[in-house]
């Protein structure tokens, strides 16, 4: 049985649980049944992954130690990195094999074949892109926030679309 773990509502709650209690519950949840930990952009400022870091403790290469023995136990199935250089992408590779490194990479953002998709390539890591299109600097065509009607939560994370 597996469980999926998304913190949304962590961060767009008018009030906010106290950080120590989201801490507990996700250590919680990792001990009892979550198999999958989802973070993404439109959750808030990184909110979710700034607490997912700190119920797994630790600097990074034990960090990635309790994150491979989340593998051996059965837990979660593959270990990804978001935004990560080339040598951090070492680093953890080293302790337990990464399946995926997800980064921008567009015609907009090309810095990323420089280091880290070489080193992606070189260990078999596979590549996540957001925003291959550039972020829409390349289109001139009708902005979709711009459709939105007042009070459209997705007007609020524009940033997104």
């Amino acid at each position: 049985m597996g469980a999926l773990y998304g913190n949304f509502l962590f961060i767009w709650k008018l009030k906010p649980k106290p950080e120590p209690d989201m801490i507990k519950l996700i250590q919680h949840a990792i001990n009892v049944v979550i198999t999958f930990l989802v973070t993404s952009e439109i959750y808030g400022p990184q909110t979710n992954e700034v607490l997912i870091s700190k119920a797994l403790t630790g600097e990074g290469r034990e960090k990635m130690g309790a994150l491979k023995e989340l593998v051996e136990e059965g837990k979660i199935k593959y270990v990804g990195l978001s935004e990560a250089s080339a040598s951090t992408i070492r680093r953890a590779h080293a302790v337990h094999p990464l399946t995926a490194i997800q980064l921008e990479w567009s015609l907009w953002t090309r810095d990323a074949e420089e280091e880290i998709i070489p080193t992606c390539r070189e260990l078999g890591i596979g590549i996540v892109t957001y925003s291959p299109l550039g972020r829409g600097f390349f289109s001139s065509g009708p902005r979709i926030v711009q459709k939105l009607e007042d009070g459209d939560l997705r007007k609020s994370v524009s940033w997104c679309l």
